[in-house]
């Protein structure tokens, strides 16, 4: 009787097929593969679970767990939109590409938070447990991770919207009185309305994803010792800001450049109030269109299908007004029309004047100059957004300031240069924007009781709290006010999507590197922890076996 085997070819996907002759180390393995006898190397020749045993919640339960025997799993669910299968303590997602509503329903949500029996694999599965963990005083951690477009984002949300549910109906200290401004519920209703500003500004449509994360997050939410949410806080890093400065071919710089230009957006509004003129749409900004014809072959996207920019933006506003940051919207918008009108402003040679002032060379050098007309009225419209002189700003860019000894040297700089300076000045703008939202974010999730975390910092705790990595890495930290409540820890670790694009930029690499490292050291602790359990089990198994 023929054996089910997968047949790897040399593209590296794998055909089902029939073994008619093992082989062995001298001899080709004979395969059946669609009615064809083929001969191949017992290496590439993997057995394959028959096909009424071919799929199962758990794939670790699967008869053979070999790559193509995973793959084929998944796929026989996804076709039923089972996007979610187990992997022992792991949840693997297969990304629908479409909306899946009854997944993420209320009436879905309470189910897992009753802990009903028989319930399919699901983030809301790992948010419960995680929370029943830390309850009990336990370390907990949640790291989502995978390629970008795989649905992190999306699953991140899902994972933060069942860790607010568990805490609900759990009365708080905070909810006691009914003059505390400061309520669970109240946490829970900022938890969620963080998503939407972190998304606008850290966010952006890749060739591979509509709303990919260009940058990392850790996000901590804190429980009180009867359960209920008493503080939240989040950390990122590595925001990829060379983005907003140089976008690549068919992709989009961040939403919330396209939710400023948006015509009749909130946004708009706020920033044409303070006398700041925008052009007409994303194809009248150089940093957005790339400086080319919108239908050129290497033009970034200023439209995206199922993007409505409009109506995100109303979204935008709405979550920074629950998060208290509604008064900082005419400087929001400011500073992000000042980010997209610098990349407006270009530079031309001008004879550079001899002067005492500048140095031995300068006379030699040719010094920049805003170019044009339009230039110069994109430099008024940042100064003016910004709140300084123009003559001020022009100088700051195209003349370079070095101190020494006590004694200011200047020196003008090449057109080249003064592009440099500018395009750094606008990806500083950016980042100071994104900590700025990020800090507001943290000031309105801190308990009362807590003392006020650094900016994009992690709550202090006195409970458990892990960090990514094993459990050398975990931390402990003193709580800060002797009579404050007792907060326990639970972490959701958001990492990057490995990208590759035709010119990767420095912060590109390092979030791919961060990555990698991420995923080596999450694989290293699974790993290791089945390896106890099968030892523990006397289970026979070979380290390194496909």
């Amino acid at each position: 009787m023929s054996q089910a085997v997968w047949l790897e070819r040399q593209s590296g996907l794998f055909a089902a097929g029939s073994l008619l002759d093992a082989g062995d180390s001298e001899s080709s393995a004979v395969v059946e593969v669609d009615g064809a006898v083929e001969h191949a190397p017992t290496a590439r020749v993997l057995p394959r679970n028959a096909e009424d045993a071919g799929e199962a919640d758990d794939i670790a339960t699967l008869v053979h767990l070999n790559e193509p025997c995973i793959v084929h799993a998944l796929a026989l669910r996804h076709k039923r939109d089972a996007i979610y299968t187990s992997c022992g303590s792991i949840v693997v997602a297969v990304n629908p590409w479409r909306r899946l509503p009854d997944l993420t329903s209320p009436e879905t949500l309470q189910r897992y938070l009753a802990a009903e029996k028989g319930l399919a694999p699901h983030p809301f599965a790992v948010a419960c447990d995680a929370y029943g963990g830390v309850l009990r005083g336990e370390r907990q951690s949640i790291l989502v991770s995978g390629e970008s477009g795989a649905g992190k984002t999306e699953t991140t949300k899902i994972l933060l919207q069942c860790l607010a549910a568990s805490a609900r109906g759990v009365t708080s200290d905070d909810d006691k009185g009914a003059a505390s401004a400061f309520s669970a519920s109240g946490v829970q209703a900022m938890l969620l309305e963080a998503n939407p500003i972190l998304e606008a500004f850290g966010n952006a449509k890749t060739l591979r994803n509509h709303n990919s994360s260009r940058f990392g997050r850790w996000v901590e939410i804190g429980f009180d010792s009867r359960g209920a949410l008493c503080s939240g806080a989040v950390r990122t890093y590595l925001l990829e800001k060379s983005r907003a400065v140089a976008v690549p071919s068919s992709e989009r710089s961040f939403h919330a450049f396209y939710q400023l230009l948006a015509s009749g957006g909130v946004l708009r509004a706020a920033a044409e109030e303070h006398a700041v003129r925008l052009p007409a749409s994303a194809s009248g900004c150089r940093y957005l269109s790339g400086g080319v014809a919108p239908n050129a072959p290497d033009a970034p996207c200023v439209l995206a299908p199922g993007i409505d920019d409009e109506a995100d933006g109303a979204q935008l506003v709405k979550a920074l007004s629950v998060m208290g940051l509604g008064g900082e919207l005419g400087r929001i918008a400011r500073a992000l029309a000042a980010c997209l009108l610098l990349g407006n402003v270009s530079f031309s040679t001008a004879a550079a004047a001899s002067s005492t002032s500048l140095d031995a060379d300068a006379a030699t050098c040719e010094a920049a100059a805003v170019a044009d007309t339009a230039s110069h009225a994109a430099l008024e419209a940042v100064a003016g957004a910004l709140g300084v002189a123009p003559a001020a700003l022009a100088a700051a860019l195209t003349v370079r300031e070095l101190q020494l000894r006590g004694e200011t040297m200047r020196s003008p700089r090449t057109p080249c240069q003064a592009a440099e300076a500018r395009d750094a000045l606008a990806k500083a703008l950016f980042e100071g924007l994104f900590r700025l939202v990020v800090r507001g974010i943290n000031a309105c999730l801190q308990s009362p009781g807590a003392a006020p975390a650094p900016p994009g910092a992690s709550v202090a705790s006195s409970g458990a709290s892990c960090g990514a990595g094993s459990a050398d890495s975990a931390h402990v930290s003193a709580p800060s006010d002797v009579g404050a409540p007792v907060c326990r820890i639970v972490g959701v670790l958001d990492i990057f999507g490995f990208e590759t694009f035709a010119t990767n930029g420095f912060e590109q690499l390092c979030i791919n590197y961060a990555n990698e490292k991420l995923q080596w050291q999450f694989n290293a602790v699974t790993f290791e922890a089945q390896a106890r359990e099968y030892e523990a089990e006397e289970v026979p198994w070979t380290a390194g076996e496909r």
